[in-house]
């Protein structure tokens, strides 16, 4: 507890040199001073065995928990406003001096949200502080560093575009960025590098509301991507049958759930050099969120 606020606490089993974990913590703590919308970091410990980091507790959990589990919460405008929020701090961090700073594990279980919604990016720069290699985190991880070698990959600010692109897709279809599955198909297609099914017909796009699985696999460890299955519907031109019913209702333009659609697409480009800045994605999303002063 602080005074009365409650904390969270996250705990790593990382052992890491005090001088070099205290170093980190300063860093960190002037970046969220500098970025209001990164988690402040309120205390620390670090001991031979373990290091943990104690933030505020956010009272509606993570982004991805209130899509799963209560998904009426956010309506387009709240979805569009936490996206320009988050865009707008990884560009200040992507932007920052002396030297540029890249998030390394954006994704919707890390951007948290308070009692008004608002939003808070979390675990910001922990990988390069807990000395740890680049990771793959299942439906984030961006094509490059499946066709890298292990000791050559590299996060880079087009990186998080690229994950920034799962979020955004997750906002505008409130699917999971990994289907289960508990339903397959055996007959697949090969699409842009990745597998697609070969009916797009019988892909089920089912609402968050009802049942969340698809019928459809990736074929490597039997689940899908969400990008793979927005990749291939945008093929046969129904990429629109993804949005989720709450986007649908409140929106106030299907003009704009395209548009929205087509700078996550971009941001998923599979040649990070396509991919836009999150400057430019901010600017986008800002449009898309005050639409009369466009």
């Amino acid at each position: 507890m602080s005074g009365d606020k409650p904390l969270a606490v996250k705990v790593f089993n990382d052992p890491i040199a005090p001088e070099i974990f205290e170093e980190g913590m300063a860093r960190l703590h002037g970046m969220a001073e500098n970025v209001p919308v990164l988690l402040p970091i309120k205390g620390y410990y670090s001991s031979p065995v373990e290091t943990a980091i104690f933030f505020d507790f956010m009272p509606n959990g993570s982004l991805f928990d209130v899509l799963q589990t209560s998904p009426a919460l956010l309506d387009w405008g709240e979805r569009i406003r936490i996206a320009v929020v988050v865009s707008e701090a990884v560009d200040q961090l992507h932007r920052s001096s002396p030297s540029r700073v890249v998030h390394q594990d954006l994704k919707s279980t890390n951007i948290v949200l308070d009692k008004d919604l608002k939003p808070y990016l979390a675990d910001y720069c922990l990988m390069e502080l807990l000395q740890r290699s680049v990771v793959e985190t299942p439906g984030y991880t961006p094509p490059e560093f499946t066709c890298s070698s292990f000791s050559t990959r590299r996060y880079t600010e087009k990186s998080d575009v690229y994950s920034f692109g799962v979020i955004l897709l997750e906002l505008l279809t409130g699917k999971h960025p990994i289907a289960d599955d508990r339903r397959t198909s055996s007959s697949f297609h090969k699409y842009r590098g990745v597998q697609a099914q070969a009916q797009p017909s019988s892909i089920d796009v089912s609402d968050e509301e009802n049942d969340r699985s698809f019928d459809a696999e990736l074929g490597l460890g039997g689940n899908l991507r969400l990008v793979t299955l927005v990749l291939a519907m945008e093929r046969e031109g129904r990429v629109a049958e993804l949005l989720s019913s709450i986007v649908r209702k409140t929106c106030p333009s299907p003009d704009y759930q395209i548009q929205a659609f087509e700078l996550a697409i971009r941001c998923i480009d599979e040649e990070s050099s396509s991919r836009p800045s999150m400057s430019e994605i901010a600017t986008i999303l800002k449009m898309l969120a005050n639409p009369s002063k466009a």
